[in-house]
């Protein structure tokens, strides 16, 4: 009931603190290729979601970071279909799978421990654990409960009806799982592809950007697990697409609502995202007062200016969120292990990790407990770097996607700018938790930058380099938990 009243309240505040303002007329749009058609977004989605389910396959259940703890939310999720107490949740014991909950020893010994894998003998032992209907379960704790749902019941409602029909065992039941997690990230990610392609400023690059972000091995690793990130990354993107949209011609402010939401819904980290969106947007208005147009652009037509209706449709969303459900749900981090460090202290700490954080952005999987060789992540960096050099030799000059750069390269800054600041506000209580995959969320502003230039050999390069760490680490994984390394695979195959 109290979500409900919030949500309520939140759209009586929308309109009452927000009032609508008669929309501008669009600029005109670049002439640009038509959008792929619905047989092409087919093609892409299926591609993705067979990409996907291959990271799934090469790695045992509940090997994804907090892929367990997630995976009891979401069998649990009835028992809490809007939000659960403080850090502590019920367990639905008609759904909650033995591997999760009493983890077989084979499963329960390979988290944290990079030198332990799984025999041919232990892999039938899993395969075998039956369901246990008749269990009493104690209230689990973790700061999920504290997460917003809607990640928890899609995934529910479309893995448990199928793991029922199928009757599945519960080592089959945590892939299929997995597929529809990366089912639905499939599905967004070329949701993203279509919008980048529909916007003027990025139709160019819309290929790139989104094959340099899914072939992360980072995003490919937790896109194929149990994990809200799986629809929190590509959601994200799509609300900075949005607003971007809003900003950048005034019209479509509804679906920028829509996704905004969206991603509040998904994860707290949507916070960030705010604030990181509503920066770029400042950051874009600024810009455009101080900038002079170079001599190739003084012909080119101005973008309308935007900047309240953005600003405006963000707002709401923040409020519809907060009332709706944040207000209702803090954060609370519960049996952590915080930290007293001053602001010195840990600006400090940040830049002595900042190496790690760099290797974990494109991969350093499992339990953070195994990568490949350092060399090959300052090969990605070089190629980033090359790049970059590329960009002050050889811009590009259109003023769309100018203006398009500054405005998600600042999301992006102000996105780890905010989380930072997100991951020192909660130090008391949870100590240092940030990871290089916490700024994926905003990582088209971080590739937008990279590429823009006119240099395609410098683009060819550092996609030969990302899927080269993603082949080599799907490599790593593979030998990382399986004694018998490919043959181990075949024989963990879920469905014979």
């Amino acid at each position: 009931m109290h979500g409900l009243f919030g949500s309520l309240l939140g759209v009586l505040t929308w309109w009452l603190l927000a009032p609508v303002r008669p929309m501008r007329a669009a600029g005109p749009s670049a002439p640009g290729p038509p959008t792929p058609g619905p047989l092409a977004l087919i093609a892409i989605a299926s591609a993705l979601f067979v990409y996907l389910s291959c990271w799934a396959l090469i790695r045992p259940p509940f090997q994804t970071p907090d892929e367990p703890q997630h995976h009891l939310r979401t069998a649990s999720i009835l028992l809490h279909p809007w939000f659960a107490g403080p850090s502590r949740f019920a367990l639905d014991t008609r759904y909650v799978s033995p591997l999760t909950i009493h983890e077989p020893r084979p499963i329960a010994k390979l988290p944290f421990y990079p030198n332990e894998r799984l025999t041919a003998e232990e892999i039938a032992q899993v395969k075998a654990t039956p369901w246990n209907r008749e269990w009493v379960l104690e209230p689990f704790e973790r700061i999920y409960a504290s997460y917003p749902t809607l990640f928890y019941l899609s995934a529910f409602a479309i893995a448990q009806p199928i793991t029922e029909w199928l009757d599945v065992t519960p080592y089959q039941s945590s892939f299929v799982y997995r597929f529809v997690t990366a089912g639905m990230a499939a599905l967004l990610w070329t949701a993203v592809y279509a919008m980048l392609r529909r916007t003027p400023g990025t139709r160019s690059i819309a290929a790139w950007l989104v094959a340099l972000i899914v072939l992360n091995p980072m995003v490919a690793f937790v896109s194929s697990g149990v994990n809200p990130d799986a629809v929190s990354f590509p959601l994200s993107t799509l609300a900075i697409l949005a607003v971007w949209r809003v900003l950048s011609h005034g019209d479509r402010r509804g679906q920028a609502l829509a996704w905004l939401l969206a991603a509040a819904l998904v994860k707290p980290s949507a916070g960030a995202l705010f604030i990181s969106i509503a920066s770029g947007i400042a950051m874009l208005w600024l810009v455009r007062r101080w900038q002079r147009p170079l001599p190739g652009e003084k012909d080119q037509p101005v973008e309308d200016d935007h900047t309240w209706p953005a600003l405006l449709v963000v707002f709401r969303a923040a409020i519809v969120a907060a009332w709706g459900f944040y207000l209702w749900s803090p954060l609370l981090f519960a049996d952590q292990q915080g930290s007293h460090a001053t602001l010195r202290e840990y600006v400090v700490t940040r830049i002595r990790r900042a190496g790690s954080i760099a290797i974990e952005f494109w991969g350093r999987l499992g339990w953070l407990d195994y990568q490949i060789a350092d060399g090959w992540y300052v090969l990605l960096y070089a190629l980033v770097m090359t790049n970059v050099a590329c960009v002050c030799w050889r811009p590009r000059r259109p003023l769309a996607f100018s203006g398009f750069v500054v405005f998600a390269g600042s999301v992006f800054v102000a996105f780890a700018l905010t989380t930072m600041a997100g991951e020192f506000g909660y130090l008391t209580q949870a100590g240092y938790t940030l990871q290089g995959r916490y700024f994926v969320p905003a990582a088209l502003g971080f590739f937008a930058c990279v590429l823009w230039h006119r240099v395609p050999a410098a683009r060819y390069a550092l996609l030969a380099g990302v899927i080269a760490v993603n082949l080599l680490l799907a490599q790593r994984t593979v030998t990382r938990y399986y004694e018998d390394g490919w043959t181990g695979v075949r024989q963990a195959l879920p469905f014979p």
